[in-house]
């Protein structure tokens, strides 16, 4: 095997942080850098680019107060949408919800680092392999084995497939590109992360592997532009950043809500869950229990011709 293929290549975009990260047992070459989202008023009609944490939780008193009433899937005081109902507010703790949503995703980041660190993704093992030692592994570090969705380890041909598919078992080749999309539950919130990862050094994977998160990037750029955005809009958006790209969207949706588990019992309308065609509702609003909705945004670019893909996915609208 040559040189290269001992040397992975990483879209990793783990936060800066003085957290201790163990030695790679492989030598491991940095992705871009993480572009995170950034936290906003869910009444603003001005949307300034970053709100610290402290804001939100003032902004979100005012429309969260206990007892109070408000319309479920209005927006400020523009008026209700999409058969809107009043329902009582919660009076949980926006600053608290914030802060779990992070937290969770930071453990996420350092899950992933430790994945790198460890060398699972290596050539010959298998993706169920991979998927059960990531397992195993959030469990040492954080003691957690629930996952509010299925752990989805993808490499070679199976990188082109979307969240919903259940294509065979593969291995690992040498040169593979392979992904990871998983979503830990710690102490009752849910992450939902995703990165690729190249090893050898395949051109046409490392394009791909680097144009991942630039499309993201832009699409929370667009998200951070367009105040009443839908998920409709939003989704047709990211399709379009991805063709501009020179790739093809490779799934129906495009991110969705998140949130305490399961927050999918407590999201409201199916479609408006989603960043997908057909949901017609803002993003920023608030669900039935009267809270601000968080959001993350995935991206899966593929070439069919190729037979590669990659994923990207974090939180949307939240950020240190």
């Amino acid at each position: 095997m040559s040189s290269a293929a001992h040397t992975i290549s990483v879209m990793f975009s783990a936060r800066n942080t003085s957290r201790p990260i163990p030695s790679p047992s492989r030598t491991v070459t940095p992705g871009a850098r993480n572009f995170s989202g950034a936290s906003r008023n869910e009444m603003a009609t001005t949307i300034p680019s970053q709100v610290k944490v402290t804001a939100i939780e003032t902004a979100c008193a005012a429309v969260t107060a206990p007892g109070k009433t408000i319309c479920v899937n209005g927006v400020g005081n523009s008026g209700c949408r999409l058969g809107s109902v009043l329902v009582p507010s919660s009076a949980v703790s926006e600053r608290e919800r914030v802060s779990s949503l992070l937290d969770a995703q930071d453990k996420a980041v350092a899950l992933f680092d430790a994945v790198v660190a460890r060398g699972l993704i290596a050539p010959g093992a298998s993706e169920s392999a991979v998927s059960d030692a990531i397992r195993d592994l959030a469990d040492d570090m954080f003691g957690t084995r629930r996952f509010w969705h299925k752990r989805i380890v993808r490499t070679g041909i199976n990188t082109l497939e979307p969240y919903r598919s259940n294509p065979p078992d593969l291995t690992i080749a040498a040169d593979a590109i392979t992904f990871l999309d998983f979503g830990p539950i710690f102490e009752a919130w849910e992450a939902d992360f995703g990165r690729t990862y190249v090893l050898g050094d395949d051109p046409a994977k490392i394009a791909l592997r680097d144009a991942l998160e630039p499309v993201w990037q832009r699409g929370r750029d667009y998200f951070h532009a367009h105040p009443d955005v839908t998920g409709a809009e939003l989704y047709a958006h990211v399709v379009d950043l991805a063709r501009q790209s020179g790739w093809e969207f490779g799934s129906s949706i495009a991110g969705h809500l998140v949130g305490e588990f399961p927050h999918e019992k407590i999201a409201g309308h199916k479609t408006d869950s989603y960043i997908k065609p057909g949901s017609a509702g803002p993003m920023r609003r608030l669900d039935a229990a009267g809270r601000p909705c968080h959001w993350i945004l995935e991206i899966h670019l593929v070439n069919r011709a190729r037979g590669i893909g990659g994923f990207f996915e974090q939180l949307l609208d939240l950020s240190r």
